[in-house]
């Protein structure tokens, strides 16, 4: 029984093994008996529009955004706005406690007013002083400039008087000794050198006389010969007519000496030096005339000296109107500053009443009535702001599109915005401006090497007149960078490279051939096919390029082509250089 029980199992078993080994050469006869040879895929060329874009996300904010804030702090007596209401430039936002600032610009008015008043005490005071110092001075001055004319002149008529009378004594002096010797010239008669000489001059004075003669005679001779005019007989003629003279003057000087001094020409010669003496005596006394313009100069020094005492003083009493000009100067500096301070406590007071700066939505209120703020123009701080104004009616997306697509972006290009909170809407907008430095540009903890993405910041503005879009919400942005309609197509994989030329794998035929059927195939009902495909590579010129599709050149549409051809790499020999090696 327990034999039977085995062999049961056994057989079992065996019937088992040949079930699954049946299955599986079914199995295997159908894959591999009734495998048909590999098939590549292809596509076709189309014509469609193509669209480049850059896509990247960002948050949308308006344009116009501002941070009301108070210039002076305080508390908030009241607040006039909440969040959502619609304002216009100049409305009212808050009103902030006044009673400490009205008090401290009281005190600062009372101050002004005090000091207004000392500055218009100092200044008259100032005048006063001023016109009193300015009047001595001047008269001072006057009165040094007449001392110092009359010095002047009493040197200049002192040094004439000196001069003066010493030519005046050496003259008398020179006159009587000149008047003395002629007196005694005449006293002595004359000697017997003047008689030579009266003889000497005489002879010559004949002789000039017969050369002026012959002179004569001669031109006369050469008139009448026609050789000269009647002019030059005529000069010739006065000539001799002069030497006759000058010989007749030279016999009576000499008659004059032989003769010697008459009684009456001694008695002159005597009475000349008699007058000579009396001019001497005369110049003498003169010189007491110098001592007395002596003492008028002195006179005249002491005058000046006085007078430019007189000035000093003058000038030493003008520090008094230079003191009082600065206690005027304080003053009004006073004045100056308090009325800096009542103007600015009067500003102080107006920006207790806050009011927007422009027109929006108040899309966030940041503080409540009674709360105490911070002024917005503190050194220390920034100022607690009390709300938001934005204007809705145009938004701003500013996405960090990565540096390699950057180049594509231009500013003016059309950019489709996309938000989950409106699904199925697309806004339109236009790139306003492209930053002209990366995020990370000026950053020094971040460079290119620590593998860090390069990104710029581009401005893209959307109009908004429904209010859809609100500060805040994520959008997806995609910035149109090219556009063309009715472009010849590819898909992008089906474009490869080869040696720097883009090709394509253009299928040139296709075949389905039925193989005979073996003997296990007819057992199994297999019908093995066989698809014959041959394909020719061919140099294409691309245009834009999107992420599924590119434009071709040189294929006609309908063209079907290898549809994997971007991931048949061409294989390359790979050399293997030692770690001293450099390319």
């Amino acid at each position: 029984m327990s034999r039977l029980r085995y062999l049961l199992k056994r057989w079992r078993l065996i019937a088992a093994l040949l079930i699954l080994t049946g299955a599986g050469t079914v199995v295997w006869l159908r894959s591999h008996g009734a495998k048909a040879a590999p098939v590549s895929k292809t596509v076709a060329v189309t014509v469609r529009d193509l669209t480049v874009k850059v896509t990247e996300t960002g948050i949308i904010q308006p344009v116009v955004k501002v941070d009301v804030k108070s210039k002076v702090g305080g508390k908030i007596l009241k607040l006039a706005v909440r969040e959502g209401d619609e304002v216009k430039a100049g409305d009212l936002i808050a009103i902030l406690d006044r009673d400490e600032l009205q008090a401290r610009y009281d005190q600062a008015l009372a101050q002004l007013q005090a000091a207004q008043a000392r500055a218009q005490g100092a200044q008259f005071g100032w005048q006063l002083q001023k016109k009193e110092t300015v009047t001595t001075i001047r008269e001072a001055e006057a009165n040094l400039v007449a001392a110092r004319a009359r010095l002047a002149a009493a040197r200049k008529a002192l040094s004439i008087q000196r001069q003066v009378s010493a030519a005046a004594l050496q003259q008398a002096k020179a006159n009587l000794a000149a008047a003395e010797a002629r007196l005694a010239e005449l006293r002595a008669g004359a000697r017997q050198q003047e008689i030579e000489q009266a003889e000497e001059n005489l002879r010559q004075a004949r002789y000039s006389e017969a050369e002026a003669k012959r002179q004569y005679d001669r031109k006369q001779a050469l008139f009448e010969k026609g050789f000269v005019s009647q002019s030059e007989v005529d000069a010739a003629r006065t000539q001799w007519e002069i030497a006759k003279s000058r010989t007749q003057a030279a016999q009576k000087q000499l008659d004059l000496v032989k003769e010697g001094p008459r009684e009456e020409e001694i008695r002159a010669a005597e009475a000349q030096v008699a007058l000579q003496k009396a001019a001497l005596e005369a110049a003498e006394a003169e010189q007491a005339q110098c001592e007395i313009r002596a003492e008028e100069e002195r006179q005249a020094l002491a005058a000046v000296r006085q007078a430019e005492a007189a000035l000093a003083s003058a000038k030493a009493a003008a520090l008094q109107e230079r003191i009082r000009g600065s206690d005027l100067n304080q003053a009004r500096a006073s004045v100056s500053q308090l009325r800096s301070t009542v103007k600015e406590l009067e500003s102080q007071l107006s920006y207790t009443v806050v009011r927007s700066p422009a027109s929006g939505t108040v899309i966030r209120r940041y503080i409540e009535e009674g709360e105490l703020i911070t002024s917005g123009v503190s050194s220390f701080t920034s100022g607690m702001t009390i709300c938001t104004v934005a204007d809705l009616r145009e938004m701003l997306v500013v996405p960090e599109i990565n540096e390699v697509d950057v180049a594509k972006v231009r500013v003016g290009q059309p950019v489709e915005v996309r938000v989950d909170a409106v699904p199925g809407r697309v806004f339109h907008g236009v790139v306003a401006a492209i930053a002209p430095a990366s995020t990370t540009a000026l950053d020094p903890n971040v460079s290119a090497a620590q593998g860090t993405v390069v990104k710029f910041k581009v401005k893209v503005r959307l109009p908004n007149p429904d209010r859809l879009l609100r500060p805040g919400m994520s959008a997806n942005v995609s910035i149109i960078t090219a556009r063309k309609s009715k472009c010849t197509c590819l898909p992008i994989d089906a474009v490869g490279e080869k040696r720097g030329r883009k090709v394509v794998d253009v299928l040139v035929s296709e075949k389905s051939k039925t193989n005979s059927p073996s003997l296990w195939a007819l057992i199994f009902r297999l019908r093995p096919r066989t698809i014959q495909q041959k394909f020719r590579e061919q140099v294409v010129r691309t245009g834009l390029e999107t992420e599924t599709f590119v434009e071709v050149f040189g294929l006609r549409p309908g063209t079907r082509v290898r549809a994997d051809k971007r991931y048949i790499v061409e294989r390359k020999t790979i050399e293997i250089k030692g770690p001293n090696q450099r390319d």
